[in-house]
């Protein structure tokens, strides 16, 4: 929950010029920084969470993963749209049982923005599809939603480094034998093209 609350601070102190009555007419001008096309980068994210069987008890789940991402992004005055898909690889885990745990990540996410000077500010929604190892049995597939919010700041007409908050509802894909309800922070940086 801290983790959550962290997130949405940061994110609403760059949201603040928005809602703003009065900016000077410089301002107006930097609203339109370029965030239109392809871009790719890395990122690093820390996890925590829950994961239940069935009515069984709740297991504890923490980790870490690190990886890449791309996407492409349209632009329309200040409001920026597009989508983007992410990788990650690593081991969020049992606190109780590893190594029980998730091996990897793929997110596909649908984002839709405002540019405010040069940071863009986002929320973001799609499909999350993740492989589940207990070690030495077979591993399963798990997928589910992602919901979350970030900004992204550019530090020149190219690279931007930026935070996101995402939130995963994951269930076992064949069977539902469980869900897991994760949350994340990631922290990011990227190059347009």
């Amino acid at each position: 929950m801290k983790l959550l609350c962290f997130v949405a601070l940061f994110v609403s102190g760059f949201s603040i010029p928005l809602f703003a009555e009065e900016h000077d007419s410089s301002m107006a001008f930097d609203l339109q920084t370029n965030w239109g096309g392809v871009y790719v980068g890395g990122s690093f994210a820390r996890f925590d969470g829950a994961q239940t069987y069935g009515l069984g008890p709740e297991f504890d789940m923490l980790g870490d993963m690190s990886g890449g991402f791309a996407g492409f992004n349209l632009q329309n005055g200040n409001f920026i749209y597009g989508a983007e898909a992410a990788y990650s690889f690593g081991a969020v885990s049992q606190e109780c049982c590893q190594p029980n745990q998730f091996t990897d990540m793929l997110d596909l996410k649908a984002r839709v923005g405002v540019g405010v000077g040069d940071a863009l500010v986002f929320g973001v929604a799609g499909w999350t599809l993740a492989t589940w190892d207990e070690g030495g049995a077979p591993e399963l597939a798990s997928s589910g939603i992602n919901l979350g919010v970030g900004v992204d700041y550019l530090l020149n007409g190219r690279f931007f480094v930026g935070a996101e908050y995402l939130f995963h509802d994951l269930e076992e894909s064949a069977s539902a034998e469980f869900n897991a309800p994760l949350q994340s922070v990631q922290i990011r940086a990227g190059l347009r093209f």
